[in-house]
């Protein structure tokens, strides 16, 4: 989730990384210039970042489940778990007992640092991920983060968790102009916590569906109402960065930035420099018309599916003043806590109910 980086870095993060890196000259343009936003030339049909899956006629499964691990990796992975076994912090805390002993979690850690297009593990660098990560969750408890705590974050939709695409991953819907400061810079970043345990949790709640059980979740990114004046400060950039990199490592599936507006393109251009080759396949522009039956329409309805206005709130209209398209926090909230009580049971949970509001169906529109 390196990827929203990009979208949250401060104008001084960009000037000092745009001054170190240069962009190229302008005879040799930025690679795939035509597809980013607000680029001259560009139209509804040029949207898709170059190289993202979710342009093509399928997900591939990648983006949707962790790769099959080969036997290096697989050795890797016990070796992780032993030597997780014997960190200070496993010995001392349950919770992170339990977590460091979870194969599909040591899985995520090996893979999140493999070398070279072998992709070869590296343990040492796994394990010294692992245990950054579980300083974390020692410190954050993001496990013991119930909705009562976190209530007031949730009242303009500015981060929540939407519901399951059709390729039965959870959807994390962002829309950062719709930050309410309800708990300040502490409360933001312990709402994302909340948000992106909750939407981890739910992958073991996946529907039912063909092929191996979802791993990834999706982030889709609202901008159209993007403004520098409302970007976080440095400090909380530089924390919700290392939260969904080094806390939750390969659990982005896709990641998809919903109509940026002009402003944002010298914000990539540069992001895209900084950014792994394996993030910038995941993330997706959408721009322009995206009406239905439109190319814009028909990818995300590959990307998400059919009821991708549904599930995202774009498009929809805006219930509450000050709220994001599509949310109505009253709808929301109770699936939300119900799903808060079956964890704390130890019940499986159902996801948020959908639409998120009073307003029509796709199928109406």
């Amino acid at each position: 989730l390196a990827c929203i980086a990009g979208l949250l870095v401060v104008e001084g993060m960009l000037r000092r990384t745009l001054t170190r890196l240069r962009l190229r000259k302008a005879d040799e343009g930025p690679p795939e210039a035509a597809h980013e936003p607000g680029s001259a030339g560009a139209d509804a049909t040029a949207n898709v970042d170059a190289g993202s899956a979710a342009g093509d006629a399928q997900v591939p499964s990648e983006l949707i489940s962790l790769p099959e691990l080969t036997p290096a990796q697989e050795r890797a992975v016990k070796e992780l778990g032993d030597r997780a076994a014997a960190l200070d912090l496993v010995a001392a805390h349950q919770a992170a007992a339990a977590y460091a002993r979870d194969h599909r979690n040591l899985a995520r850690y090996v893979l999140a640092r493999v070398r070279g297009a072998g992709a070869e593990p590296d343990v040492d660098a796994s394990l010294r991920l692992l245990e950054k990560s579980l300083a974390w969750r020692v410190a954050t408890k993001p496990h013991e983060i119930l909705p009562a705590h976190v209530a007031a974050e949730a009242l303009t939709g500015k981060g929540y968790v939407a519901g399951f695409d059709a390729h039965r991953r959870p959807v994390l819907v962002l829309d950062n102009d719709k930050e309410n400061h309800a708990g300040g810079e502490e409360g933001a970043l312990r709402y994302l916590a909340f948000n992106l345990e909750y939407a981890a949790r739910l992958l073991a709640s996946a529907p039912p569906g063909p092929g191996p059980a979802p791993d990834r979740f999706v982030v889709f990114i609202k901008l159209g109402d993007f403004r520098l004046s409302t970007m976080p400060p440095l400090r909380v950039t530089l924390a919700t960065i290392s939260m969904v990199v080094d806390c939750f490592p390969e659990r982005l599936g896709q990641c998809v930035l919903y109509q940026p507006p002009a402003a944002f393109a010298s914000l990539w251009r540069v992001a895209r420099h900084v950014l792994p080759a394996a993030t910038l396949a995941k993330v997706v522009f959408v721009r322009g018309d995206v009406r239905p039956g439109s190319d814009n329409d028909r990818m995300l309805a590959r990307a998400v599916g059919p009821r991708w206005r549904e599930l995202t709130g774009a498009e929809r209209p805006v219930y509450k003043a000050g709220c994001s398209p599509g949310f109505d926090v009253d709808v929301y909230w109770p699936s939300v806590v119900a799903d808060g009580e079956r964890w704390a049971r130890g019940d499986q949970l159902k996801g948020p109910v959908w639409p998120l509001g009073p307003g029509p169906s796709a199928e109406d529109e």
